[in-house]
C-alpha cells in the first residue's frame, strides 16, 4: 500500500507537477497515465481528463500542452440491462440519460451472452433479447441526437464489459462517432445510474500524488522505464 496518497483537482495539475518536478526526476510510465520517480518512490497520476499525449516526452512537454479549460467530454457507462450517458462542457453536465431494461435470466446472465454460449433460446427469452437490442439502439439514438444538437465532444470515455462493448458497435444503427476515439475508464464502476455517472466523472477530474517507501513493492507495479 502507498504510505501517503493525496488527490488534487485538475485546476491544480500545473502547480502540483511544477512543484514536484523541481525535486524529483520524473519519467513517464509505460501506460502513459503517470509521471514517476522510481528512486524517490513518488508517482503523480494525472487526471483522466488531462491525458499524457503520445508525443509528450517529459513534464515540460506536458505542461506546455496543458489546456486552460476542461475539454468537452462524453461518458458512457454500460452493463447488461443498464446504461448511463452524460455530456459535459467544462464542469457543467449539459445532458444525461439513464436507462434500465430487463435483460437478465434468473441465473443472472444477460440473454445475449447466454445465447452465444448455449445456442438458441427457448420461450420466454424473446423479451429479454428485444430489451437488450433496444438498450443498445437507444444509446446510439441518444448520442446521435446529442451530437446533432451540441456537436461532437472533444473526449470520449467508456466503462463497459468487452463483449457488450463489441455488441454496441455491431448494433443495426450506430452513432456518428469513431470507436477508436473512446478511452476505457480504468476505474471500478457500479451499476450505471445518475449517481454513478456523476461519481465517475468527478473522479476523472482528479489526479493523485502517491508517495511510497523506497523499498515498497507497490512502486514496482508502475513501469517507469522510458
Amino acid at each position: 500500500m502507498s504510505d501517503r496518497v493525496r488527490t488534487f483537482s485538475w485546476v491544480e495539475t500545473r502547480d502540483v507537477l511544477q512543484e514536484l518536478a523541481r525535486r524529483h526526476g520524473f519519467v513517464i510510465d509505460e501506460a502513459r497515465r503517470a509521471f514517476c520517480a522510481p528512486t524517490d518512490g513518488v508517482v503523480v497520476r494525472t487526471p483522466l481528463v488531462l491525458p499524457i499525449a503520445a508525443e509528450c516526452r517529459d513534464v515540460a512537454d506536458f505542461l506546455a500542452a496543458l489546456p486552460n479549460r476542461l475539454p468537452s467530454r462524453l461518458v458512457v457507462l454500460l452493463q447488461a440491462g443498464a446504461a448511463a450517458l452524460g455530456l459535459w462542457a467544462g464542469e457543467d453536465l449539459i445532458v444525461h440519460k439513464c436507462t434500465k431494461r430487463y435483460v437478465k435470466r434468473g441465473s443472472g446472465r444477460a440473454q445475449p451472452t447466454y445465447l452465444k454460449s448455449r445456442g438458441k433460446s427457448r420461450y420466454g427469452s424473446r423479451l429479454r433479447l428485444q430489451n437488450a437490442r433496444r438498450l443498445l439502439g437507444g444509446i446510439h439514438d441518444r448520442l446521435t441526437e446529442w451530437i446533432g444538437t451540441h456537436g461532437e465532444p472533444e473526449q470520449l470515455f467508456y466503462a463497459c464489459p468487452v463483449r457488450l462493448w463489441s455488441d454496441l458497435w455491431h448494433a443495426p444503427t450506430t452513432a456518428p462517432l469513431e470507436r477508436e476515439r473512446f478511452r476505457k475508464i480504468p476505474l471500478s464502476t457500479r451499476i450505471p445510474c445518475f449517481e454513478e455517472l456523476e461519481r465517475i466523472e468527478a473522479t476523472m477530474r482528479n489526479g493523485r500524488v502517491e508517495v511510497h517507501e523506497p523499498d515498497d513493492p507497490e512502486i514496482d507495479k508502475v513501469d517507469c522505464t522510458r
